[in-house]
Parts: C-alpha cells; structure tokens; sequence
C-alpha cells in the first residue's frame, strides 16, 4: 500500500515569538482550474523563458518578470503564442478589466519583439481606479493584531513608504541602528532613498532575531508566500473585529498611506516624490491626488500645547501644525 504524498508547505517561521504560518497547498477559490497541458504549450515554453532571460538582461526587476513569464504562460495555455490574431482576441474576450489585460498585452508585446512577430498593441482605455486610502485608527488596528513578524513588516512599510518588494529585500547592513536611518534599494527603475524610521520599529526589528543577512527573511525566499499570509491574517483579523474595510488594505496601501499622510503634513510634493523614489513627480501625483479630499472628509481635530522647545518639536514630529500662542504657551492641532 503506497503512502499518500505529503503536500508541500512553505513555512514564515516566527521564533521570536514561537509561531508558525502555514501556507498549504489548497488553492484558493478564486483560482480557476487550468486544462491538461498541452504539447503546444510544452513546446512554447522555452521561447517563454528567451524573452525572460532576454528582459532579464535589460534589467527588468524580478517581480517585472516573475509578472511576464506568468502572463505569457496563462495565453500559451489557452492560445497559440506564434499567432497574434488569436492571442488579441483571447485576451480582448477575457472577463477581466482592461489593466490586466494591458498587462497581457504588454508581455506579448515583449514576446513578439523578441521573436519577431508582427503585432500591433491597441491602446486600451483603462479606467482609473480610486485607491483606498485607511485611516490611522484602521491601519494600527490591523497592524497591532497581526502576527508578530508579520506586522512588523507591515509597520516596515508604513515608516518606509517602501514597496513590499524593497522591504523584504532589506538587509542588516542597510539599517543604521544609531542614527535609525534605514536605504531603501530601489524597485521598478526608481530611484534610491534614505528613510528615518521610528525606535519603536528599530526595537521590533531587532527581537526578529537575526536569521541571515535579510531582515525578513527565515526559511522562505518568496513573496508572494508572506503575501498569501497576510491575506489570511487580515481576513481573520477584519472578520473578527467585524470592520470589512480592513479586507481593502493591500501591501502597497501603506505606500500610498505614507505617502498621503506626508504630503498633508508638509505640502511639498517634492519631497514625497524622493521619499517614494519616483524619478518623475508625475507618478508622485497619483498618490497624493485624493489628499484633500481626505481633509474635508473630517472637521475633528486633536489639540495639543507645547510648553517648551522640546515640546513643540515632538509634536511637529508627530504630524501637529502649529496654530498659535496664548498666555505664553503654543497650540498645535492635527486631524483626527
């Protein structure tokens, strides 16, 4: 009698405070089941992985083409890569928004330059997406109940503005414990920058324990691993408090959080453009475009006084603007 065949687990191991996530290998339910390979597609995959090597070579990042290979792979299985007429058309047919199937396009675009295919890309029309924008109050409840490892990822990202992708790819080397200075390596061909954190998360990343050179890393190398974590975490997290809003912050939330928040405190679009490492303040726009509207979206205010120097400037640090003085005392107030 043959043994059953254990599934496969990767496992983001939480010595510090002895817990362990699990990723078992059910898929989700919103993954749709793929037919028996074909030997069409078997046959196409070494050309898909020419065009990753090639893109490689001119830099893409590996999460640009992790992106590619994944989109080339999923029209290879239900199309015919050497024929544009019908990949056009099975992407076009697809019951998906048109950013993903721009994203598609793009890859194949890739593919056929690469293999010398006539292809003429159509310019989709893609309609903007609002981002979710959470409040402080939701942002630190999420972050508070997670597990320990995993929020202080998510707290990483918050002080950082980083993409998830630069902060599990930060090293011991790149934090300066002593001046609590934290550089960022870029993604996505942006730009390099050097980020002040809290002792809070200087103290929280030290009780991680040091299990190699990376910060985050233990005895899983990918992402999308501590991705599919998180979800679950957070789906627990926002069924348990009965706040469905929680279920729409993402990763790169607390990149456009920080981003927001900054941009209110200090009205200069060109230092939000270096903390996000943007190379043209034209991306910058996108993430503080709804600041305002987040302001008049609420008229209560936290009010503070400042007795003294030191006073005052923990609480401009904290995010408070200065309002006035009276009977020799100074007013700071902040947006709840």
């Amino acid at each position: 009698m043959k043994k059953r065949k254990r599934a496969s687990r990767s496992v983001w191991h939480d010595r510090s405070v002895g817990i362990a996530e699990v990723e078992g290998s059910n898929p989700s339910s919103s993954i749709q089941l793929e037919p028996p390979y074909s030997s069409q597609y078997r046959e196409q995959i070494p050309k898909i992985l020419n065009v990753v090597l090639k893109l490689r070579n001119k830099g893409y990042s590996k999460t640009t083409l992790e992106g590619q290979s994944k989109g080339l792979k999923q029209i290879a299985r239900y199309s015919n890569l050497e024929k544009s007429d019908k990949v056009l058309n099975y992407v076009l047919s697809l019951n998906c928004s048109n950013a993903r199937k721009d994203v598609l396009l793009n890859a194949y675009d890739n593919y056929c330059e690469i293999h010398r295919i006539p292809f003429d890309k159509p310019k989709l029309n893609k309609e903007p997406k609002e981002p979710y924008i959470p409040t402080e109050e939701e942002i630190n409840t999420l972050v508070d109940a997670l597990p320990f490892r995993t929020s202080v990822f998510c707290q990483f990202l918050k002080e950082t503005a980083s993409r998830a992708g630069e902060a599990w790819n930060t090293t011991y080397s790149d934090i300066d414990s002593e001046r609590r200075l934290v550089r960022i390596k870029p993604e996505k061909n942006s730009n390099p920058r050097t980020v002040k954190i809290s002792a809070n998360l200087l103290d929280r990343v030290n009780k991680l324990g040091k299990h190699s050179e990376y910060v985050f890393h233990v005895n899983s190398n990918e992402l999308k691993t501590i991705t599919r974590l998180f979800e679950r975490q957070r789906k627990r997290i926002a069924n348990n408090l009965q706040n469905p809003k929680l279920h729409l912050i993402h990763f790169h939330t607390f990149r456009h959080y920080k981003a927001t928040m900054t941009y209110r405190k200090t009205r200069d679009i060109l230092h939000v453009k270096t903390l996000l490492g943007h190379k043209s303040v034209n991306n910058t726009l996108k993430y503080i475009q709804y600041s305002n509207i987040l302001e008049t979206n609420s008229d209560e205010w936290t009010c503070k006084v400042a007795k003294n120097l030191d006073e005052a400037t923990q609480l401009i640090e904290s995010g408070f603007e200065y309002v006035t003085e009276i009977d020799g005392v100074k007013l700071f107030r902040k947006r709840k």
